[in-house]
């Protein structure tokens, strides 16, 4: 084997493999309790006591917001193979070659926050319903935080939250992340490096770079500009942080096609055709 093949079928992430142990230990607890909140909430189904059905529910949406957990932890292994493939698009109104979001990671994502939005709006309503005079403000503090909680996914509809996705141009790579937007040139460039912090990252390095248009709504506070749904690692100008289970492709993969096309400038011409998806495809072999 070629040492450029070899080093294309090495992980990128080696540290990661001792993350291994600690997954499979968090998979199992977070089976655990969905299998107690099941156990749990079927008995309070059948028990006869009205409070106890009453609570059923909202014990039986809590262990879903936790399978939507455990499966964000799935799709995140390294070991989990993707089969997407990037194609060919417009970014910045010019050829790209796009790298597709996962739209699977992204839909769980807002499945979990609107599992926990329906859970306390409800509880909110029902005890308005019943005990207005006496608990409202404890009807205050749920409607509240179910309002926050539905928040993102309601921003996802609106489109103000996406699945992302990377768009390389022969001229710059252009990130998508769920809430900001950040690009650098391919000139300005200095390496692309790997990371390990719960999830792979691979994080692209400048010099300089645009300042990140964030998509989300903001709230001043004491002078200080808040975001709401900050959901992407700080971007900054000339840096992009790419999260891979966010990306419907293998990020191994992912990691060796931007290098190649950092280290080889004279490729770059070929971004936003068919080559470039043709040499995705042979890396992908």
């Amino acid at each position: 084997m070629r040492s450029s093949e070899k080093n294309q079928r090495q992980s990128p992430w080696p540290g990661a493999a001792g993350q291994v142990r600690k997954r499979i230990v968090s998979a199992v607890g977070l089976c655990g309790l969905v299998v107690v909140c099941a156990v749990g909430a079927l008995a309070m189904r059948r028990s006869g006591d009205a409070a106890a059905q009453a609570v059923s529910k909202y014990v039986a949406l809590f262990g879903l917001a936790l399978i939507f957990v455990l499966a964000l932890g799935i799709i995140a292994d390294l070991r989990i193979a993707h089969r997407s493939a990037v194609r060919t698009d417009r970014g910045h109104d010019i050829p790209a070659t796009v790298v597709p979001g996962s739209s699977v990671y992204f839909g769980l994502y807002q499945a979990f926050w609107l599992c926990f939005a329906t859970i306390f709006i409800t509880a909110a309503v029902e005890i308005a319903g019943a005990a207005w005079r006496t608990h409202w403000p404890l009807v205050v503090i749920f409607a509240g935080i179910g309002l926050f909680s539905g928040s993102a996914p309601a921003l996802a509809l609106t489109g103000r939250l996406r699945r992302g996705r990377i768009a390389l141009t022969e001229t710059e790579i252009i990130h998508y992340g769920w809430s900001s937007q950040s690009s650098l040139a391919w000139g300005d460039l200095l390496k692309v490096g790997t990371a390990f912090e719960r999830a792979p990252l691979i994080i692209v390095t400048g010099v300089v770079g645009a300042e990140p248009h964030y998509t989300t709504p903001s709230l001043k506070l004491n002078g200080k500009t808040k975001r709401l749904w900050q959901l992407d690692r700080l971007p900054l100008a000339g840096w992009i942080f790419i999260e891979c289970p966010r990306f419907s492709v293998n990020g191994s993969m992912l990691y060796h096609y931007l290098t190649f096309y950092a280290e080889n400038p004279a490729a770059r011409a070929e971004l936003g055709t068919a080559s470039s998806v043709d040499r995705w495809c042979r890396l992908s072999g």
